[in-house]
Parts: C-alpha cells; sequence; structure tokens
C-alpha cells in the first residue's frame, strides 16, 4: 500500500481463531513475522497444528493471508475480534 495512513484489518475466524494462534496473539503482525509462521509448517502434520475440525486448512489460510499480504504490499496487519454478521449489523443496506 503506498498510504502509510491506511489501516489494514483482518476480520473473521480465519483471523481471529486461526492467524492469531499461529502468531502466538501477536497484535498487530507483520508480513515478516506471517513469512516466520509459514515457514515453520513445512513438515507439520494435522496434529501438530493442534488438531480439531479446521487443524486441516490453518495451514493453507496461513499460506494465503501471506500472499495476499506479498501481493498487495501490505506490511502489516491488525486482527479485530468481529464476523461477517457484524458487518452486516452496520450496513444499511442489508435491513432492508
Amino acid at each position: 500500500m503506498n498510504r502509510s495512513t491506511t489501516a489494514v484489518v483482518g476480520a473473521g475466524s480465519v483471523f481471529g481463531f486461526g492467524i492469531a494462534e499461529m502468531l502466538g496473539n501477536k497484535n498487530p503482525f507483520t508480513i515478516e513475522d506471517l513469512t516466520m509462521v509459514v515457514q515453520a509448517l513445512a513438515g507439520k502434520t494435522y496434529s501438530d497444528l493442534g488438531g480439531g475440525d479446521y487443524a486441516f486448512c490453518e495451514g493453507s489460510n496461513a499460506i494465503l493471508i501471506l500472499g495476499f499480504m506479498q501481493t498487495l504490499n501490505i506490511k502489516q496487519m491488525q486482527i479485530i475480534n468481529v464476523n461477517n454478521a457484524d458487518g452486516a449489523m452496520i450496513y444499511e443496506p442489508f435491513w432492508e
């Protein structure tokens, strides 16, 4: 991003549960932080990622977010604890 005043926010469960946990809940996080996490995923099993219902996509989610950050030149992101329903509640066209 060319504007240093632009805030980039990661919202939703991919960030709030997956990415945040992989980053040790570091918030905000940098592209360098996420790069180190993704590099450390090599050879990990679902069990290594904590098991559970979503372990199969934790690694690919981190890689996807890193790709977006690299492509869009996003240096840092802030994670906020909201979901799509929160957005719908404040977006007036959804009320009709």
